[in-house]
């Protein structure tokens, strides 16, 4: 699973703690520190309604999460 976040998000911290805490496996992509992993969040969420609300809302969307079979979810309960 890709984890796209920051780990100056304190839900993204959240997460990563409750989904270390159940030991479920992700790949962590900080979009904060790096051009080339916030190009590849900002394609993912603007190509998705599921982020119509975060964007309205002025949020950037994270934490938010790709299942190996390509769902898109912003909740980390979804995923542990």
């Amino acid at each position: 699973m890709k984890f796209y976040g920051s780990t100056e998000c304190s839900r993204c911290r959240a997460a990563i703690e409750e989904l270390d805490e159940a030991g479920t496996e992700y790949e962590f992509i900080e979009v904060i520190g790096s051009k080339a992993n916030l190009k590849e969040f900002l394609q993912l969420r603007d190509s998705s309604s599921l982020f119509d609300v975060p964007r309205q809302e002025g949020r950037i969307g994270i934490p938010a999460f790709v299942t190996e079979s390509g769902d898109i979810t912003l909740s980390v309960a979804d995923v542990k």
